[in-house]
């Protein structure tokens, strides 16, 4: 059985509370537990709410009103 290894949004760099999210805060990392590429558009801009770490797995919970299906 072959399991294709799957990617997630990550932050490249640490962030603090209320910091806008551009490319640059970006990257893609394994395992694939946290956001897809797919999902990169939705969060582009968004404000975290809390202080992100870099290489912590991009998760929903840190914005505001993120609707991701």
């Amino acid at each position: 059985m072959c399991i294709r290894d799957r990617r997630s949004l990550a932050f490249s760099r640490d962030l603090r509370k209320g910091s806008k999210v551009t490319m640059q805060d970006i990257t893609m990392l394994r395992p694939g537990h946290g956001l897809e590429w797919k999902d990169v558009d939705l969060i582009l801009g968004k404000v975290v709410v809390k202080d992100v770490f870099k290489r912590e797995l991009i998760r929903k919970s840190d914005f505001e009103d993120l609707c991701v299906e």
